[in-house]
């Protein structure tokens, strides 16, 4: 929301102020610059977020020796995209037309770019405002917890919303073309 993006614009103002960004190489066999314990401290957290087994310090540093190449191309292009649209996002607010997508094919030695498209507007009925995929809703959980009676009865009488299908991921929570019996049943839920 505008208030969240507000207090990211303050907190990143201190970027602005900083000395200019200076590169640095890579060095796998110097142990005072730490840069073999970030890549073994970032590969530990992925396994862990991936449910695979750890490497250890000695075996990152074993692997990075064989993949320098692929981190200095994928890893670096990659690294430089993501900070060109950081830096705008940093710089303060801007149109969508200044930001981009991009593609990267390697094999294919092909780099695309392009404008983001703006998410499609729906307008909602009897009500004057607009949605896209971009809004939220927010819905106060409170004590006790919400059944879906409750909920469906909220984004009526807040927003002037009747649902006919409510989804959570893949799972279908409610739908208006329910039997009588299983809205009954799942309502309660």
């Amino acid at each position: 929301g505008p208030e969240q993006l507000k207090k990211l614009h303050q907190v990143l103002k201190v970027w602005n102020r900083s000395p200019p960004l200076e590169p640095l190489k890579f060095e796998k066999d110097n142990d005072s610059n730490f840069h073999v314990d970030f890549v073994a401290a970032a590969a530990s957290l992925r396994a862990q977020n991936y449910g695979i087994p750890p490497a250890s310090r000695s075996q990152s540093k074993r692997i990075v020796g064989q993949i320098i190449p692929a981190i200095a191309t994928t890893t670096a292009a990659v690294a430089g995209l993501v900070g060109l649209e950081l830096y705008k996002v940093v710089g303060g607010p801007r149109p969508l037309r200044a930001f981009r997508h991009s593609y990267l094919h390697l094999a294919e030695n092909r780099l695309e770019r392009w404008e983001p498209c703006a998410p499609a507007v729906q307008k909602l009925h009897p009500l004057t405002w607009t949605w896209t995929c971009w809004n939220r809703l927010e819905v106060p959980a409170g004590q006790p917890e919400k059944t879906l009676e409750l909920l469906l009865a909220y984004l009526k009488e807040q927003f002037g919303l009747r649902v006919k299908m409510l989804l959570f991921g893949k799972a279908l929570l409610y739908s208006a073309r329910w039997s009588p019996e299983k809205q009954a049943q799942r309502l309660a839920l």
